[in-house]
């Protein structure tokens, strides 16, 4: 008996193929690609570059012209020459500093699940396992992280990350103030505030000499005086730095005023908004959660070291259900 072969038509092959080719995906595979195509690089922001270059302008390039231009034209002796140079130097070192502490801070400690290193946060890590049911209060699964967040942290979109305690995003040193780097970026705040303002007043002073009139320090009359005559360059790049300088200032007054109100009173930017305060314990308790002992509090402004805190991160003590 001869074998028969049965042929099924070439059109339902067609068929079959294009309508697996049409299905959809389910939500499940839809789920997969988000979680394999997740992109945790740092986004580069103009407001990041503009901050960055603000900052380091102001200081470096305003300091360096007071000590090598305004200085030597005030009449000073050699002893207020050397007073006024230890202070400028000194400010310039305590800013670059605090900035560098805020950048290795966020870093090192703030971050939940750094994505660059693939490395957990230690702190974090060792709260989820001794709670591995994971019914504290606060803890979360980040949808964008895919990782068990704790109590006060939160994701930013800038950065791509989960940071404890996190307050707000500063574009000044590209990075989130959070739990341990918020003490730096006050300190910060405050040496910026005094070299700000130093340089307002050297640059200030210099101008009104060259200028004769302080009339000519508004921006319309120095821009109207450029178009007459060129070589009034410099001057106008002094006014627009002066400009700078004063919109830094009042940036940095604002944000030290603020911050040192949410330290005192045991709030973020975000549970501020929220009217939340069940993490209030007190004004010298929450200063010791965001600064570290008392005894660490001088230093701080010598040095940005790392002072422990009475929170690490991860754990907090609710004392209002509100």
């Amino acid at each position: 008996t001869s074998s028969q072969v049965t042929k099924r038509p070439a059109g339902n092959d067609n068929k079959s193929v294009e309508s697996n080719q049409s299905k959809e995906p389910t939500l499940i595979e839809q789920w997969k690609e988000h979680y394999n195509n997740r992109d945790f690089t740092t986004k580069p922001y103009h407001l990041h570059r503009m901050g960055v270059f603000s900052f380091f302008f102001c200081l470096l390039a305003v300091p360096v012209y007071c000590i090598i231009f305004v200085l030597p034209t005030l009449g000073l002796t050699a002893v207020e020459f050397a007073g006024f140079l230890f202070i400028i130097l000194f400010v310039m070192a305590e800013n670059f500093m605090n900035f560098m502490a805020c950048i290795n801070r966020h870093h090192d400690k703030d971050i939940v699940y750094c994505f660059h290193c693939n490395q957990p946060n230690q702190v974090v890590t060792a709260a989820a396992a001794a709670k591995p049911t994971r019914m504290q209060e606060g803890w979360r699964a980040c949808p964008h992280c895919q990782r068990d967040a704790p109590p006060r942290s939160h994701h930013c979109k800038i950065c791509g990350e989960c940071v404890l305690r996190r307050d707000h995003h500063c574009y000044f040193t590209s990075c989130c103030i959070g739990h341990h780097n918020q003490k730096h970026f006050l300190v910060m705040c405050v040496y910026s505030t005094i070299g700000l303002s130093m340089g307002i007043c050297l640059t200030s002073i210099n101008l009104t000499d060259q200028f004769q009139l302080p009339g000519n320090l508004f921006l319309p009359v120095t821009l109207w005086r450029l178009f007459s005559d060129y070589s009034y360059l410099v001057n106008v790049v002094l006014v627009l730095s002066v400009y700078l300088q004063i919109g830094c200032l009042g940036v940095t007054c604002v944000y030290f005023f603020l911050e040192t109100v949410l330290v005192l009173r045991g709030q973020t930017f975000f549970e501020m908004g929220c009217n939340l305060r069940r993490y209030n314990l007190g004004v010298w308790d929450n200063m010791r959660v965001a600064l570290g002992d008392w005894y660490h509090w001088p230093l701080l402004l010598l040095y940005p070291i790392d002072s422990k805190q009475a929170a690490d991160g991860a754990e907090w003590l609710i004392t209002k259900h509100c």
